[in-house]
């Protein structure tokens, strides 16, 4: 939780929100960092290694 707006919602597994709206910033890149974030954090539960190309 940041901002005190939750990204999951209770009783819906799997269902992250991403987006700039979710960021409580404004732009297109605002929103892919935070699909970049989600996909860090989702790697790291599942213990995957994240890399980028």
């Amino acid at each position: 939780m940041i901002g005190g707006l939750s990204r999951t919602l209770p009783g819906l597994a799997d269902f992250h929100m991403v987006g700039h709206w979710a960021e409580g910033m404004i732009g297109i890149s605002t929103a892919a960092l935070s699909m970049r974030r989600l996909i860090q954090r989702l790697c790291k539960q599942k213990r995957r290694s994240f890399e980028t190309t």
